[in-house]
């Protein structure tokens, strides 16, 4: 009699190093950390709600047309008061309204700044990407949880030392808990590597129709 046909087990079912796995999820940070939105203009509530969550009590990084002659002529205010011995805030803490002459914010000092809004290109959000992280490393996984699990479910998947007779298909629990337990896996690998890489979010203003790069942060 033949011998019996050699088994198939999970090794050939998958990469043989978990290092394409890695490779994916950062090549997608490196590429996708850094993000434009277009905002109203004046931005309205929602978009100011976004645009503070965002920030997630985090400093907001404010771009100028001309940070220099912004408050040129009283065109600023800080807390009543038009004379403004420094420049505009280059960072803030939250925006608390706009309309189509004027964007009121809170700077991280804790003054409360009236600036031009026509004077204004946008603002820049920091945050970590724990969310982002698990849905990529999830998407990532899902893939190879789905195969390792359908050939669980249509066929033994043995040890290399056994060989395939007497063996039955995995149930249908089982082949969803690997799904599951794949997806989870990579869902969580990328929420580590997402808190620790930090998402740039940037709200350009609709008026200006000039795009606006990711400012620096101070600290």
């Amino acid at each position: 009699m033949a011998d019996a046909a050699p088994g198939l087990h999970t090794t050939d079912l998958v990469p043989r190093s978990p290092a394409l796995f890695f490779v994916a999820l950062a090549l997608t940070f490196i590429t996708g950390c850094a993000h434009q939105h277009r905002v109203g203009y004046p931005p309205s509530e929602a978009e100011i709600g976004e645009i503070n969550r965002a920030g997630g009590g985090q400093v907001i990084a404010v771009q100028y047309v001309d940070p220099l002659a912004v408050c040129v002529g009283g065109a600023c205010s800080v807390s009543g008061a038009t004379v403004v011995p420094a420049g505009p805030p280059a960072e803030i803490e939250r925006i608390v309204s706009a309309d189509s002459h004027q964007l009121t914010v809170v700077s991280t000092s804790g003054e409360r700044w009236t600036l031009p809004a026509d004077g204004v290109l946008g603002l820049t959000t920091r945050g970590h990407a724990t969310g982002r992280g698990a849905l990529i490393g999830g998407l990532l996984a899902f893939p190879v949880g789905g195969l390792i699990a359908l050939f669980a479910s249509s066929g033994p998947i043995l040890d290399p030392s056994v060989d395939s007779y007497g063996r039955q298909p995995a149930s249908t629990s089982t082949a969803v808990t690997i799904l599951v337990g794949f997806t989870a896996v990579g869902a969580i690998i990328g929420a580590i590597a997402g808190y620790n890489t930090l998402s740039l979010d940037t709200y350009e203003l609709g008026h200006t129709g000039r795009s606006v790069e990711p400012a620096t942060f101070s600290r």
